[in-house]
């Protein structure tokens, strides 16, 4: 377990989950992790680690009454922040200026105060009297680890309560154990008729298998050729090919992961079998012939070459995976097009024509006045 919180747990420690699977709120983070990144993002609230609530008394699902309300009104838990102490309360959402989400009210862990249910008061008079009772105070006894659900548990307790109870109140046996709210099972979603599959489309046989005899002195029948049927489905002349021939043992290559661990770890022992063989053999090569050399010498000799051939296949399979088909076009097109204007530059030299004006003179062939000598002769 990393010994840090990570961002994505910053970005979702609103929950509505009455259980505690473990207590990484308690850990520490980067401050600037508080910074939004962009304005999608959420504000993020936390108090110091030190000044975090570790077991959580108040869950989604409870009912409770603000520590500042004079009315004493009931709320329901909506969801906790154990980053910030924070307790958002259900049917409190208001509208938030500029089109953003709803925001729910939210107050302090220690402004709320437990509800545990009604009691009846005899006044004075002769009349009773019905108040809600609240848990000014809790505790918790009896901490353990669930872990057939993997979750921690414990029993919370009243400390404190207001109003005082009578010593007979049947609310007196919840004071050493108040129980948890159940949560509550979302109902699945029923899908889109548009994006769900019919029941008789699901249950619509659209394969069967080959027929094979049922003797057994037969002969097994012969397997279709992959190629052939790859040449079937992309050669613009197909040949015939019988497809009522099994091809269950061509779909192993298709439906078998390429990426899994057993085939990473045969690669990768087979890549270096490989290399131990090349080095093996170098060693060999290099003992069989000293030439003057002591063992020693002759072994470093080749290890050396071994690494250099390493170096060396290294930079040829990067070339190789740099000169994808799109970059080996791409350098065929500029190699002729540069092809094409050196040409053109030529023809075009060779083409010129200067015009008759002063100060120019024909330079002169070596050979030429004895050409003209021996044409005059003849």
């Amino acid at each position: 377990m990393a010994m840090h919180l990570q961002r994505r747990e910053l970005l979702k420690a609103t929950t509505s989950s009455p259980f505690t699977r473990d207590f990484r709120h308690l850990l520490k983070f980067p401050r600037y992790w508080l910074t939004r990144q962009s304005f999608r993002e959420p504000i993020i609230k936390s108090v110091r680690p030190k000044d975090r609530i570790k077991y959580w008394n108040i869950v989604p699902g409870d009912k409770i009454a603000d520590l500042r309300d004079p009315t004493k009104k009931l709320y329901e838990v909506l969801s906790i922040n154990k980053l910030s102490n924070k307790v958002f309360l259900k049917g409190t959402s208001r509208m938030v200026p500029g089109g953003k989400m709803r925001q729910s009210k939210s107050i302090h862990y220690s402004r709320c105060q437990l509800y545990l249910g009604t009691e009846n008061f005899n006044t004075g008079d002769g009349r009773v009297l019905s108040k809600n009772v609240f848990a000014l105070r809790l505790g918790t006894n009896n901490k353990r680890y669930d872990s057939y659900h993997r979750r921690y548990v414990w029993d919370r307790t009243v400390k404190a309560v207001w109003p005082k109870l009578p010593k007979k109140s049947p609310l007196m046996e919840m004071l050493s154990k108040i129980p948890w709210p159940r949560p509550t099972r979302q109902s699945p979603t029923k899908p889109h008729p548009k994006y769900d599959t019919p029941k008789d489309v699901v249950a619509e046989r659209t394969y069967w298998p080959p027929a094979f005899p049922t003797r057994v002195s037969a002969s097994i029948p012969e397997p279709a050729s992959e190629n052939a049927y790859i040449n079937y489905l992309f050669n613009p002349t197909p040949k015939p090919f019988d497809q009522s021939k099994p091809m269950e043992v061509h779909l192993y290559k298709e439906l078998a992961n390429p990426h899994s661990r057993a085939k990473k770890q045969a690669r990768w022992q087979h890549f270096q079998a490989s290399r131990d063989a090349d080095r093996e053999a170098m060693i060999e090569e290099e003992l069989s012939d000293l030439k003057g050399r002591n063992t020693r010498e002759a072994t470093a000799e080749a290890m050396y070459k071994w690494r250099q051939a390493l170096v060396d296949n290294e930079k040829a399979s990067r070339k190789a995976r740099w000169m994808t088909k799109e970059r080996v076009a791409k350098i065929e097109r500029s190699r002729k097009s540069k092809a094409k204007k050196t040409r053109r530059q030529g023809e075009r030299l060779e083409d010129l024509v200067l015009a008759v004006a002063p100060n120019q003179v024909i330079p002169k062939v070596k050979g030429s006045n004895s050409v003209k000598s021996s044409s005059l002769s003849t």
